[in-house]
This record gives C-alpha cells, structure tokens and sequence, in this order.
C-alpha cells in the first residue's frame, strides 16, 4: 500500500471578483491557508497572495462552491463558513484558539477582543486577541470584522481607513438580517 504524501507547501490558488472588490484565496492540502479582504484589482490582489511565497497553482474550480459562498455573502445572503477547513498547521495554539472563537461569533452579531481572549482562556489576553485578529489569514472566514473594541468602536481592520470602512459595511450587511 502507496502512502500519499501531503505537500503543505504546494498550494492552489484563485482570484474572482465580488461586488466588494476582487478576493484571493489559497488552499493546500489542509484546508484554506488564506484568504484576502476585498481588494480593488485583480493585480494588487495577486501581489498579497505571491507575498505568502508558497508554490501555487492557480486552480479556480477547487474553490467553487466556496467562491459561489463568498459572492453570495458580499451580496447580503446569510451565509455560514462553519464547515470550511482551515489550514492552521504553522499557527501557535493561542491564535488557533481565538480563530475558533471569532469563527462562533454568530453572523450578524459582535463580540469584543477582551470576549476573544476570555473564551480563548487567557482573560487577561485582550491585546493578544487583537493580535490574532489582526494576524488573521482568513478574513470572512475567521470573521474578525465582527470584533469591536471594549468601548464598541470599530478598531483594527486591514490597513487604513478603507478598511475600517469595509469593517462598517460587513456588520452592516450581517446587522439587515
């Protein structure tokens, strides 16, 4: 009997569009390995996902159903990530642990980092959490956008002010519902 030998370091890739923007995702044997925020080209969003210097294959039918989730998503449908694998091998324990965290998050509702880092066992981690989010490979799918600071303000999206705005229009879109 043949033994099959997983490569996590060979990874498929795609890239397609939403209404929010352009989304890369990347896969390895494990499961997802990333995923991006919604991007404004195809081509900045193929710079962030060969920043992650694996080798890739880009593949756009290993990820239909979850690309037809995602559109579905960004165009306001409730939609549960729940059942995507995520490939967290390289990640330490603690940010696996707030990752699952964020993930029971129920759609449409926020938690706080100092309720991530509660559930997490560490209660006195609050800045570790943010860290974690903040690290987040998986953005949508680990939705870190429905995590507030303690005083309910958005906080910690991305990169700038874009983002933060994204963030307002992620829990909007869940908050319709």
């Amino acid at each position: 009997m043949n033994d099959i030998v997983l490569d996590p370091m060979n990874k498929t890739t795609t890239i397609f569009e939403t209404c929010y923007g352009w989304i890369g995702l990347e896969k390895s044997a494990f499961g997802i390995s990333r995923s991006t925020l919604p991007m404004y080209s195809y081509e900045s969003c193929r710079r962030v996902l060969n920043e992650f210097g694996s080798t890739s294959n880009r593949d756009d039918k290993a990820f239909v159903e979850l690309k037809s989730q995602l559109k579905s998503y960004f165009s306001g449908s409730i939609v549960n990530f729940d059942d995507v694998e995520l490939d967290t091998d390289s990640c330490t324990p603690f940010f696996r642990k707030a990752w699952q965290v964020c993930r029971d998050i129920p759609y449409g509702e926020t938690r706080t980092y100092k309720w991530i880092a509660e559930k997490s066992g560490h209660p006195n981690a609050a800045r570790a959490a943010g860290q974690a989010m903040a690290k987040n490979r998986f953005p949508i799918l680990v939705p870190c956008h429905r995590v507030l600071g303690s005083n309910g303000r958005l906080t910690g999206y991305g990169n700038g002010t874009k983002q933060l705005s994204l963030k307002a229009a992620l829990i909007q879109i869940e908050q319709v519902h």
